[in-house]
Parts: C-alpha cells; structure tokens; sequence
C-alpha cells in the first residue's frame, strides 16, 4: 500500500463474498501508522471493483473514502485486488493506492456464491 498520510507499507485482511459484493477488514502497516480498514466492494463481470473504505482512528476521527479498481483473475489459486482510494469525509487530501494478492480459502455455504468469480474459486 502506498498512503499520503500513513506511508508505504504493508496491508493484510479477510474478504467475505456475498454474489457481486464483498467486504471486510484490512490491517494497514504504514511507516508512520498503523490502522484497520473496513472495505465494502462491488464487483462487476468485467472484474472493475468500486465501493467504500472506512477508518476509525482511535482520536476519535472517523475517515471516509472512495475506492475504484480491478481484480485480476488468473485463473489459478490467487488473484490480485489492486485500486485507489480518495478521502470523502475528514482525513481531507488523504489518498493512496493498494494491491492484495489473494490466498485462497474457499468455504462456500451456498449455491449462488461466485457468480462474479470475485474471488476466484479455489
């Protein structure tokens, strides 16, 4: 991840899926912070992903952001999540960029799951 605010660094997180949309925390390791992300993401059958991300800072502040990007399917057990963000409310000029490479575990609890294949099957 690359943040103006926060840095470069590293992100890690867990994405649940619910047909075209999926979203859930993302632990963002900076090299001036360290924070937790909730994104929520919709995916399309061109594989375009656009949605929300939002941080509650532990001052108090809540930030709010939008987020555009792709998510690339090799057709193999990983993938890549990548895109760009932009501050929405407070956190005012905050914007930056993330790639998550995916590993995959798959627990699929219903037929209508994957319709999008975001993310891939396992």
């Amino acid at each position: 991840m690359t943040d103006a605010v926060a840095g470069n660094g590293a992100a890690k997180g867990t994405l649940a899926q619910n047909g075209a949309n999926a979203g859930g925390d993302v632990a963002l390791t900076g090299s001036s912070a360290s924070i937790t992300a909730q994104f929520s993401l919709t995916a399309t059958t061109a594989n375009s992903v656009s949605g929300a991300i939002v941080i509650d800072y532990a001052s108090g502040t809540t930030c709010t952001f939008s987020t555009t990007g792709t998510y690339t399917n090799n057709g193999t057990n990983s993938a890549v999540l990548s895109g760009t963000y932009t501050a929405v409310t407070n956190c005012t000029g905050d914007t930056g960029s993330y790639t998550l490479n995916q590993q995959c575990n798959d627990t699929v609890t219903s037929a209508d799951r994957r319709v999008f294949t975001f993310p891939i099957k396992c």
